[in-house]
């Protein structure tokens, strides 16, 4: 069957327009994501502004290195459960003296 050339005319008419609304939807929601990332990073310069340069240096410094953010987020998480099972079994007072311990060790 043939088609005739008005139509194979409108349908390559057709198929950019499409594409074109296709990335148009496409577009918008990555401005709105774009937007949305911009206001949480702004709120979080906001944020850090507030705290001495000491600490905001420190913070770029980390922040360089997302890898090992993550790899210190574990290791602390298998140590707070290592330390939690080894205090299981101890009275309340004595958790208490243990974990001041852990804080404050100078001023035991």
């Amino acid at each position: 069957m043939r088609i005739p050339n008005v139509h194979k005319f409108l349908l390559l008419l057709f198929i950019p327009i499409a594409a074109v609304q296709g990335y148009a939807q496409n577009a918008d929601k990555e401005v709105a994501a774009l937007q949305e990332i911009l206001k949480e990073d702004r709120s979080a310069a906001e944020a850090l502004a507030l705290y001495p340069q000491q600490i905001r240096d420190s913070i770029f410094v980390a922040s360089a290195h997302p890898e090992l953010i993550s790899r210190i987020s574990l290791l602390q998480k298998k140590s707070s459960t290592a330390f939690r099972k080894l205090t299981a079994n101890l009275s309340k007072e004595e958790k208490q003296d243990i974990y001041g311990m852990v804080r404050d060790p100078v001023n035991c």
